[in-house]
C-alpha cells in the first residue's frame, strides 16, 4: 500500500494513490465503517479461507509455546482454574496446541470469538468456547494467562487500547498477558508481513 523510502519515511506507491482520495478517508472507511470482520460475516466461502488462512499462517515458525515457560509461569492450577483465555482465537489452534503440549496440567482452557465465528468451532480436548466482542468487558476474570494474538495489529490505536483496558481490567495479580504479534524491521518489511 505504501513504499518505505527511509526510516519512519514513507509515500504513497500506484496502490494506495488509486484507493486513497486526501486525508486518507479509504483506510479509515475501510477500518472504522466497512469493518473487514464484519464483511466476512456475509461472505461465507471467503471467511472459511480466512479461518484456514489463520489456522496456518505462521506455519513452520516457532510458536510461543516454544519461547515461553508457559507451564512455570501459570503455577499450581485446580480444574476450577481459568487457565487459558484465547481472545479472538479463530479455531483455537493455540489453544488446542497449549492442551496437547500440557495433557495433564489441570484448569480450563476457553477461545474467545464472535459469534459467527464460535458457532463454527468444534474443540477438542474439553476446551469450552464463549461468544465475545473486544469492545465490551471481559467476562472471564481472574484467569492465569490472557492470549492476544494477531489481534492489536487490525485495529486502530484507541480501539486496541480499549481491547487490552477491556482484558486487563479481568486480571488479577496472579494473571498474566501475552502477546504474540509480529515484530517487524524498521525498514524492509514484506507487505505481506505488514496486514
Amino acid at each position: 500500500m505504501v513504499a518505505q523510502v527511509g526510516d519512519d519515511q514513507y509515500t504513497a506507491n500506484n496502490v494506495s494513490r488509486a484507493l486513497t482520495p486526501p486525508a486518507g478517508i479509504v483506510i479509515t472507511y475501510i477500518m472504522k465503517v466497512l469493518n473487514p470482520f464484519v464483511w466476512f460475516q456475509n461472505h461465507s466461502k471467503k471467511f472459511k479461507l480466512f479461518l484456514e488462512w489463520m489456522a496456518h499462517n505462521r506455519g513452520g515458525l516457532p510458536t510461543w509455546l516454544e519461547t515461553d515457560p508457559f507451564d512455570k509461569e501459570v503455577g499450581n492450577t485446580t480444574d476450577e482454574t481459568v487457565l487459558f483465555v484465547d481472545l479472538g482465537s479463530t479455531r483455537g489452534h493455540q489453544s488446542i496446541e497449549l492442551r496437547e503440549r500440557f495433557p495433564t496440567m489441570s484448569g480450563r482452557i476457553v477461545i474467545q470469538d464472535q459469534e459467527h465465528v464460535i458457532s463454527t468451532v468444534k474443540p477438542p480436548h474439553g476446551i469450552e468456547t464463549m461468544v465475545y466482542g473486544f469492545d465490551t468487558p471481559q467476562t472471564v476474570e481472574g484467569a492465569k494467562a490472557y492470549y492476544v494474538r494477531m489481534i492489536l495489529h487490525d485495529y486502530l490505536d484507541e480501539q486496541y487500547r480499549k481491547i487490552l483496558r477491556n482484558t486487563i481490567a479481568a486480571m488479577t495479580e496472579d494473571s498474566v498477558l501475552l502477546i504474540d504479534e509480529v515484530v517487524l524491521p524498521e525498514f524492509g518489511a514484506a507487505w505481506r508481513a505488514t496486514l
